[in-house]
C-alpha cells in the first residue's frame, strides 16, 4: 500500500514537469511564429555576422620576443689552495656581501708553511754549498787531466748532478713561498659573494670552495631564439663578438617592481641545442642604473628589432585558421580560404608579406567550423581582439 502511495507521488511530480516544458515549448514556436516573415528571411539571406578586418601594408620591422634569464658576466668559485684551520675570517663575509678586488676574505693557519719555508731555505743553502764543492773539485781535475781528461775524470756528472740539486732545491724553496701567500684568500675581483661556506676554526683542504663571486658591473641574458627566426636578423653568423652590437631594452620584475635596463646584443653562441634553439647574448654594463637594479635570476623580456620589409602586415594570430591560412571575405561577402606567406609569429601577432592583397577584409577569427563559399554579414572592427595561439613560442 505505501509503495503505490509513494508511486502516485512520483507521477505527480513528473506530470508537472511535463506541463510546464510543454508550456515553455508552446511560448518559443509562438515568439518564432509572430516573427515577421521579412526579418527572418533577411537574416537568412545575409547569413552569420562575422567581425572583419582590412589588410594593410606598410614598411615596418618584423619585433621578435625574447625571454632570458639574467646571470653574472663573470662568476667564479673561490677555492682554497692550501689546507689549513681558519684564524681570521672578517664579520662581513655573509652571502651578499659585496667586496672590492684583493679584499682579504680568510686567513689560514700560517706556522706550518713557514716552517716548510725555513726548511726549503736551508736545502737551498746546502745545494749552493754542495755545487761550490763540487766546483772547486771540479777545477783542481782539470787542471791536473788537461784537456785530454774523460769527462768522468773532470767531474763533468758530478757537476750537472749539484746543478740540478741547485735547482730542485730553489723551486722547492719558490713552492714554500707561494704556499705561504696562499694561506691569505683574497677575491680576484670585485663583486657579490654567495654560498659562503667557511668558519673560524674550521679546518679546510685544498680544493674546497668557500664561497662563490660574481661581478656586479656586468649582466648577461642568454635569450633562446628558434633556428628559424636568425634569417630575421642581420647578425653575422659566425659566434664572433657583433662588430656593432645591437642595442635593446630589456624588461623585467624585482622585489615586486618593474624595471627597465638597456643593453646590447654582444655575440652569438655557437651550435644548436636539442630543441633547435640558438641563444643570443645581451649585456647589460650599467646592471644598478635605475631604481630597480638588475640582479642574477631575474626573468627579463625583450624586443629585439628584426629585419625590415617594405610591404608588411600585421594581423592578430586570430585570424589563422590552421597552417598560414586565414579566411578572406570577398566582394559577394562569401568565405573563402586563402593561405598566406608568413614571415614570423608572436604570441599576439602574425606577420604576413603576401597571399592577401591591400584592402582585402579578413575574418578576425580563423574559425575551423566555416565552409568555403558559405554567406557571411562582414562588420567592420578596429580593435581586433587577441587570440594565443596553442603552439608556444619563445
Amino acid at each position: 500500500m505505501v509503495g503505490s502511495v509513494v508511486m502516485l507521488e512520483r507521477l505527480r511530480e513528473y506530470s508537472a514537469l511535463l506541463v510546464i516544458l510543454a508550456l515553455a515549448l508552446l511560448v518559443l514556436t509562438s515568439l518564432y511564429v509572430m516573427q515577421p516573415t521579412s526579418d527572418r528571411a533577411e537574416t537568412r539571406d545575409k547569413g552569420v555576422l562575422v567581425d572583419v578586418l582590412t589588410v594593410s601594408y606598410s614598411e615596418r620591422h618584423v619585433p621578435l620576443e625574447l625571454e632570458g634569464v639574467a646571470q653574472a658576466a663573470d662568476q667564479v668559485v673561490i677555492m682554497a689552495e692550501v689546507s689549513g684551520s681558519v684564524i681570521e675570517r672578517p664579520d662581513w663575509l655573509r652571502d651578499g656581501a659585496l667586496v672590492p678586488a684583493g679584499e682579504t676574505l680568510l686567513v689560514l693557519d700560517e706556522q706550518p708553511y713557514r716552517l716548510a719555508l725555513a726548511e726549503r731555505r736551508s736545502q737551498v743553502s746546502a745545494a749552493a754549498l754542495h755545487l761550490a764543492d763540487v766546483q772547486a773539485k771540479a777545477s783542481v781535475a782539470r787542471r791536473v787531466n788537461g784537456n785530454g781528461g774523460s769527462p768522468y775524470a773532470q767531474l763533468v756528472p758530478h757537476l750537472q748532478e749539484a746543478e740540478s740539486r741547485l735547482e730542485a732545491a730553489e723551486a722547492s724553496l719558490k713552492r714554500a713561498q707561494m704556499d705561504l701567500q696562499r694561506t691569505r684568500i683574497t677575491a680576484p675581483f670585485a663583486g657579490r659573494l654567495k654560498q659562503v661556506n667557511a668558519s673560524p676554526g674550521q679546518f679546510i683542504r685544498a680544493g674546497e670552495a668557500i664561497a662563490a663571486l660574481y661581478t656586479t658591473g656586468q649582466i648577461e641574458v642568454r635569450l633562446p631564439l628558434r633556428d628559424d627566426w636568425l634569417a630575421l636578423l642581420d647578425l653575422p653568423l659566425s659566434g664572433e663578438a657583433l662588430l656593432d652590437p645591437v642595442p635593446v631594452t630589456l624588461t623585467g620584475r624585482f622585489a615586486g617592481r618593474d624595471g627597465q635596463w638597456q643593453g646590447h646584443i654582444v655575440r652569438r653562441e655557437g651550435g644548436l641545442n636539442r630543441n633547435r634553439m640558438i641563444y643570443l647574448v645581451a649585456r647589460i654594463n650599467e646592471a644598478d642604473q635605475g631604481d630597480v637594479p638588475l640582479e642574477p635570476g631575474v626573468l627579463v623580456s625583450v624586443d629585439v628589432e628584426g629585419r625590415q620589409f617594405e610591404q608588411l602586415a600585421r594581423l592578430p594570430r586570430s585570424v589563422l585558421a590552421g597552417d598560414n591560412t586565414v579566411w578572406v571575405v570577398d566582394a559577394d561577402n562569401r568565405l573563402r580560404r586563402r593561405t598566406v606567406d608568413v614571415v614570423h609569429e608572436s604570441r599576439r601577432y602574425v606577420y604576413v608579406i603576401g597571399g592577401v592583397q591591400e584592402g582585402e577584409q579578413i575574418a578576425v577569427s580563423g574559425a575551423l567550423r566555416w565552409l568555403d563559399g558559405a554567406l557571411v554579414q562582414p562588420r567592420s572592427v578596429t580593435a581586433a581582439p587577441l587570440a594565443i595561439s596553442r603552439r608556444q613560442f619563445p
